[in-house]
């Protein structure tokens, strides 16, 4: 019996020999590592230029294969290949995850992604990619880079603080509060026999407001911050939380996530379109996950850096005027078809 063990063991050890070791060395057998590990995603032929689906496979197979950097090349290509794709931003998320793994891998993400944005990244893309960007600097210890890469998201900055307005998060979360009506109170009411809670101008350097320093007796706050926009157009307003919001820009309600009503995503983007100026943001948020976390951030959809400039009102600020809507070119509509003519087959290529 201890023959058969024995051999086991060395063939084991040979086998952990074969896969651990140098990273070069691991390269340089693939098909001694594709023998240790069927499951690995096979090879595949690119059938154009822009087709990324090959560089996501060698993705796969060296994130299997733990080998950090050729992921990163590989994930950098992908998103390369098809940047306007689905593919780019699934690439760009995880490159941010891999830029926190060291310092040396954080300058090997911040460069290939600063390499992609300069390319021509748009939307929801471009947005992350300016996240794997503000984590990498973060990992190499330069937070006035990761602070200006945000600031290029267009993360809020500085939030003014009211209430809180209710102990009862899911009850009381439909009643009105003052600053959902554009004023900005300088006290809101407490219980009886305790000091009326005034508001407060919290700044945000890194984006991310949290109700953890709050008094514990309340559930239910309104934050309030002004965009000054340059340039105005299409943007995207991208909220990150797991509490209950709803969100307001310049009183017309844009987005609401009701955290105590079911299971919700965490993560929303929303398109919008705003005129240059003055533009107020208000956010009801009930404390749910016990922090009470926001991070709230307005883009530009066109991937170009954002022209949003923040800043907290102060009590009694009026709200700005409610902007016209930005104009719009006239879209071009395609003559009829000929009496007679028969429509294309299916309903058409967008069936």
């Amino acid at each position: 019996m201890r023959r058969p063990a024995a051999a086991l063991l060395c063939a084991t050890l040979a086998a952990g020999t074969a896969c651990v070791g140098p990273r070069s060395a691991g390269r340089a057998q693939p098909a001694a590592a594709a023998a240790l590990d069927p499951g690995l995603p096979p090879e595949r032929a690119a059938r154009g230029p822009s087709d990324p689906w090959p560089a996501l496979a060698r993705a796969l197979r060296a994130r299997r294969l733990l080998d950090g950097g050729a992921e990163v090349e590989a994930l950098l290509a992908a998103a390369g290949a098809a940047p306007t794709g689905p593919l780019a931003t699934l690439a760009v998320r995880r490159l941010a995850e891999l830029g926190e793994e060291s310092p040396a891998r954080a300058a090997q993400v911040d460069a290939g992604v600063a390499r992609l944005l300069a390319g021509g990244l748009r939307g929801v893309t471009a947005f992350r990619a300016r996240v794997a960007r503000a984590l990498a600097a973060e990992a190499q210890g330069d937070h006035a880079a990761a602070a200006r890469f945000r600031a290029e998201n267009g993360a809020v900055s500085a939030w003014t603080v009211t209430g809180p307005w209710s102990e009862l998060r899911a009850l009381d979360f439909d009643r009105p509060v003052p600053p959902e009506s554009g004023s900005v109170p300088d006290l809101a009411p407490a219980p009886a026999g305790l000091p009326a809670y005034p508001t407060r101008t919290i700044p945000a350097p890194d984006g991310t407001f949290a109700l953890e320093g709050e008094p514990p007796g309340g559930d239910v706050y309104a934050l309030v911050s002004d965009a000054a926009l340059s340039r105005g157009g299409r943007y995207l307003l991208a909220v990150s939380t797991a509490a209950s919001i709803r969100v307001e820009i310049d009183g017309a309600p844009v987005h609401e996530r009701r955290a105590f009503a079911a299971w919700l995503p965490s993560v929303s983007y929303l398109p919008l379109e705003l005129g240059p100026g003055r533009h107020r943001l208000v956010v009801k948020i009930a404390r749910t996950d016990g922090a009470g976390s926001l991070s709230v951030s307005l883009a530009r959809a066109d991937g170009a850096p954002s022209d949003v400039a923040w800043s907290g009102p102060s009590p009694g600020d009026p709200p700005p005027p409610t902007p016209p809507p930005p104009p719009r070119a006239p879209r071009a509509r395609p003559p009829p078809p000929p009496r007679g003519a028969r429509g294309p087959p299916h309903g058409g290529a967008a069936l």
